[in-house]
This record gives structure tokens, sequence and C-alpha cells, in this order.
């Protein structure tokens, strides 16, 4: 799937990864800031490719656009596309978080079983349970936040397509309706 990503993207990734003004040595504070960036980058390339997948099931040719404040998959439809077909593209993205979460828990889980983190270093061990914590709270919170039926989030997105697709015209009213008030 041909992904772009601006600019933008990183310097507001390291803006929300930079550790803030905690106390630590310097590497760490380098170190903290690239693995945030690198969870977030991880984190949302995975729920657009979510969203490409389901696209490419769809028989549309996708591509990814990773932006300053997130991202979006790309597509131009040359046919009409039922509404779950729609829906399930919206929401693949979320589901596609939610299936990193579960990984990462894994993992973590795993990792404490080999006593990993008491071989490592005391930093790096810093560094590897926050990455974990990070694609954690980036997979399950912000993949719930998404499924809020705020246009133009993917809960909105899905909100949208439904009531659209039951009640026309006044179905698109009445989901964006309920995105100003959620």
């Amino acid at each position: 799937v041909p992904c772009r990503i601006h600019p933008l993207f990183w310097v507001v990734s390291a803006i929300f990864a930079f550790p803030g003004t905690e106390r630590m040595p310097g590497p760490l504070v380098i170190g903290f800031t690239i693995i945030g960036m690198a969870c977030m980058f991880l984190s949302i390339l995975v729920h657009e490719l979510g969203h490409a997948v389901m696209i490419r099931r769809a028989g549309f040719p996708p591509s990814i656009v990773l932006h300053g404040f997130g991202g979006y998959a790309m597509y131009q439809p040359h046919r009409a596309i039922h509404p779950t077909t729609l829906i399930s593209i919206s929401f693949a993205g979320p589901a596609a978080g939610f299936l990193l979460y579960a990984v990462v828990c894994v993992i973590e889980v795993l990792l404490m079983q080999a006593q990993i983190y008491s071989r490592l270093s005391a930093g790096a061990a810093l560094l590897l349970a926050d990455a974990i914590a990070q694609l954690k709270y980036i997979n399950l919170y912000w993949g719930l936040i998404n499924l809020l039926p705020i246009y133009p989030l993917d809960g909105g997105q899905i909100a949208r397509t439904w009531l659209g697709a039951r009640w026309g015209v006044n179905g698109v009213r009445q989901s964006l309706i309920i995105s100003m008030i959620a």
C-alpha cells in the first residue's frame, strides 16, 4: 500500500512524545521521545492499514497519508459501495488497533514470564516498559475514542453511513446532530 508521510507528522509526534519536565538523563529523554514517536507511527500506520485492507477487499486500490494530526486511508471508488462495506472499512482501522493492543499484551506477558526486564539495564528496561505502555494506551484508548459517533472520526463515519442508508438525507443530518451532541 503506498504510504506518504508528511514532515509535520514527525514534528507533532515528537511534541506529543517528549517526556516533559521530568528530571532524567539526556539520553533517556531522547530515548523516550524516539520510542514515543515510533509507537505513534506504528499505531497510526496499523490503524490505517486496517482501513486499507478492507478497501482492497472491496476492490479498490488504497493509499495512506500520515499527516500532522493522524492519517487517513484513501481510495477512488469507481462504483457504488454497499453501506455495509463502508461501515466495515470504517471499523477496520480501530479493529486493527485493538488487534495490535492484544498482540502487545501477549508480548508483555511473554516478556515478564521470560524475566527479560531483569536482564536489561535500568534505562533499557524503562524504555521497553514505556514502549509497551504507550502501545497499549494508544491502541486501546485512541481506538475507543475513534469509535465515538463524532464526524469525521470512524464512529462518526459509521453513524453517518448507517443512518444515511436507513433514512437518506435525514439520516445524515441526524448523524451530524449526534456528532455535535457527542
